[in-house]
């Protein structure tokens, strides 16, 4: 067997990776795969070697797939969705605060239609890291929505809450953004704050309900700015 042939073969399996990094659902069946290769091919016996490798390497990729936004390399809203459970019943148990913040890019869709979505990318990777820079090693954020991210701020009050919200919404107002083609932008966030104090009687669903209306009400007023829930 030619080394062209093996270097083909390896290129279509490559491929098959990055369809399963860029498919929104992260799974891909590698079954229908494998019989479309093998059917095509007729070279049995070394596809089945390079599969075995693949699979067993797609397997333990599959999960961190799952629990990482691969645009910003943030954590996804699954990952979210199960640590809120996790810290919520632990804060409950301990009696201890725990905050979670909603923050939106405001006017976000006028940079992808000024701009391009490339650059839209572009920026929401660098507020992406922006924010994770800003927090504690024990804090989780992760990408929400297209232009949304959730924080969750354990063992801390609302105060401190505000604190930490103001100081990354000047951050990133006082940053400089450039479009892929040098033009300077400038970008604002919304953010709005709910949290689980000791003794207060609510739920994750509430919890959450809390923090997006914040960030709604933040928007209405005019952007640029934290709102406090009023039910926290």
């Amino acid at each position: 067997m030619s080394q062209s042939d093996v270097t083909m073969l390896q290129n279509q399996l490559n491929d098959l990776i990055q369809i399963a990094k860029s498919n929104e659902q992260k799974q891909l069946n590698f079954q229908q795969y494998e019989l479309s290769l093998l059917n095509s091919s007729g070279l049995e016996s070394l596809l089945r070697l390079i599969l075995k490798e693949h699979k067993q390497r797609f397997r333990l990729t599959e999960v961190t797939l799952l629990l990482l936004d691969l645009l910003t390399g943030v954590n996804s809203r699954r990952f979210f969705e199960q640590q809120i459970s996790e810290e919520f019943s632990r804060a409950v148990r301990n009696t201890a605060p725990l905050a979670c913040l909603f923050v939106d890019l405001d006017h976000f869709k006028r940079i992808n239609d000024s701009y391009g979505h490339q650059t839209g990318d572009l920026v929401l990777k660098q507020i992406a890291q922006l924010l994770n820079d800003s927090l504690r090693q024990g804090d989780v954020l992760a990408r929400y929505g297209s232009e949304e991210f959730v924080i969750l701020l354990v063992d801390v009050n609302q105060q401190v809450a505000a604190e930490i919200a103001e100081r990354m919404r000047r951050l990133v107002a006082e940053t400089h953004f450039n479009a892929l083609d040098g033009q300077a932008m400038h970008m604002t966030l919304s953010i709005g704050i709910a949290t689980l104090n000791p003794g207060y009687a609510t739920t994750i669903k509430r919890l959450l309900q809390s923090a997006d209306q914040a960030v709604y009400e933040a928007k209405l007023s005019g952007r640029n700015q934290i709102r406090i829930s009023t039910d926290s």
